[in-house]
């Protein structure tokens, strides 16, 4: 079980990322609830990102609709000179350059990946997922109404970590 991902037999792209629990930071940490490894799947059939408590979970803990997602990386933020000394981007003490973002408009999920590396590869599977899922949108009509709001009625059922 390694921090990478793979394209599964269905086409979708899996792996593995750490999830920061939703909450202020303070109230996270106090609570024991810091980063969770999480299994991910970027399901080109729904156009979502789901999210799994482990690779051998069948109900996804949540989903987050790729259609207004904003990807945001720790480096978006940073100067280049910014990024000297933040680590060699292999291990743990890379910080902001594992971290990925995926803003919702409504709601901010926070990823990281096992490495700097493994997190360019995450971002640009991202992107490209994103990409597709707005063409099929685009051409599919109201399908994508009713997913969104069997998210939002999945979204209430569901505690996330």
């Amino acid at each position: 079980e390694s921090g990478g991902a793979a394209r599964s037999r269905s086409g979708s792209y899996t792996g593995f990322l750490e999830k920061l629990p939703e909450g202020k930071f303070g109230a996270r940490k106090r609570m024991g609830l810091g980063w969770k490894r999480r299994f991910i799947c970027l399901n080109s059939s729904t156009g979502c990102m789901e999210y799994y408590k482990d690779d051998k979970a069948t109900k996804a803990q949540g989903l987050i609709d790729f259609n207004y997602a904003t990807i945001r990386t720790g480096l978006a933020n940073e100067e280049p000179s910014e990024r000297k000394g933040k680590g060699n981007g292999k291990g743990k003490g890379s910080g902001s350059l594992r971290l990925i973002e995926i803003d919702t408009g409504a709601r901010l999920f926070q990823f990281r990946a096992e490495s700097a590396a493994s997190a360019r590869t995450w971002v640009e599977e991202l992107v490209a997922f994103q990409q597709r899922v707005k063409v099929s949108d685009a051409s599919s009509g109201g399908d994508q109404t009713i997913m969104r709001q069997q998210q939002e009625s999945w979204t209430n059922d569901v505690i996330s970590m």
